[in-house]
Parts: C-alpha cells; sequence; structure tokens
C-alpha cells in the first residue's frame, strides 16, 4: 500500500481538480482493475510527477506494464514521450540506438556545431 507521503504527492498532481485516487488504489492492488479512469490519471502522473517518485509509487513491475507505446502515445508534452519511449525500452529489454548522433539528431547537431559564424571572421 502507499505510504502518506505517496499519497500526498498523487494529491499534489491533482491540485485543480477533485478526483476520486480509489480507481488507482485499486488498480495498485489488482492490476486487473486498468480503466479509463486509471489510465487518465497515471497519464497526469506521469506529466507531473519525478520519475523516482513514479517509482516509489507505482514500483517498476507496474511502471513496465503500463508504459506502452499507446499509453506513451497519450502524454501531452513530446520532450516526455521521448524521456518515456527510451524508458520503456530500457524496462523492455529493447534495443536502444548507440548513441545520440542518429540521422534525426546528426543534421540539427551539424548545424550547431559547425556553424558558419565562427569561421566568417577573417
Amino acid at each position: 500500500m502507499l505510504s502518506r507521503k505517496d499519497i500526498k504527492k498523487v494529491k499534489k498532481v491533482f491540485w485543480d481538480y477533485k478526483v476520486n485516487l480509489n480507481p488507482l488504489f485499486e488498480y495498485l492492488k489488482d492490476t486487473k482493475n486498468y480503466n479509463h479512469k486509471v489510465e487518465r490519471i497515471l497519464i497526469r502522473m506521469f506529466e507531473r510527477l519525478f520519475w523516482y517518485d513514479l517509482i516509489s509509487i507505482l514500483g517498476i513491475e507496474n511502471i513496465r506494464k503500463i508504459i506502452t507505446k499507446d499509453f506513451i502515445s497519450k502524454i501531452r508534452f513530446t520532450d516526455l514521450q521521448e524521456k518515456y519511449e527510451f524508458a520503456r525500452k530500457l524496462l523492455q529489454k529493447e534495443t536502444l540506438p548507440a548513441s545520440g548522433w542518429n540521422s534525426e539528431n546528426r543534421e540539427k547537431f551539424k548545424t550547431t556545431v559547425l556553424s558558419n559564424r565562427w569561421y566568417c571572421f577573417k
């Protein structure tokens, strides 16, 4: 069960709504109780809480079950989607790219590293 500290963290996420957290607690007791309400609560938690708080509240095994490609696509912020996609691949033991120099990033980095501004002075 969740500690008082963890419950307080979850309640802070929903400061602007009156949300019944019982579906979340039922889900944590028995993971078969996954439904739309639980998913909305979890998405908001993943958008607002730190990674280590999520681990403390949900546990790594539950996180492994929760973060699917479909779940990640419902997160609002693209930078968080990228981070959770990386975490999903790690938790599912999928292969990861060798480095950050993949084709997408290579063009972006090339313009900043090899910019003409440093070489225009004579």
